[in-house]
């Protein structure tokens, strides 16, 4: 016999609700040493080749997000953004080695 004390929420359906909950990945384009790490590797190539590693190590961010069960906007927004990031980086450490890559 159950406890007069205890509540059965099987009767109560509100009790055992849960909201909806949602991933959210931290910012790639705020990951400082990613960034950087593969800024630096890109001065160190040709245009042509640092922008085929940029577009590789892009496209294996987002697949590690999507295999996280991360949205395709939300995932689209971060790579893009990610995208920004590397390149102001690249931009700026060409900029101080006097355009040498």
């Amino acid at each position: 016999m159950a406890r007069p004390d205890r509540h059965d929420d099987a009767g109560l359906p509100l009790f055992g609700w849960q909201p909806p909950s949602k991933v959210v990945p931290f910012p790639s384009s705020r990951r400082l040493s990613l960034v950087a790490r593969n800024a630096r590797r890109m001065t160190e190539m040709r245009e042509d080749k640092a922008m085929a590693h940029l577009d590789r190590t892009l496209d294996a961010m987002a697949a590690r997000l999507a295999r996280l069960g991360i949205d395709t906007d939300t995932i689209a927004a971060d790579i893009a953004a990610a995208r920004v990031a590397v390149l102001d980086r690249y931009r700026v450490m060409l900029a101080c080695d006097g355009g040498a890559a």
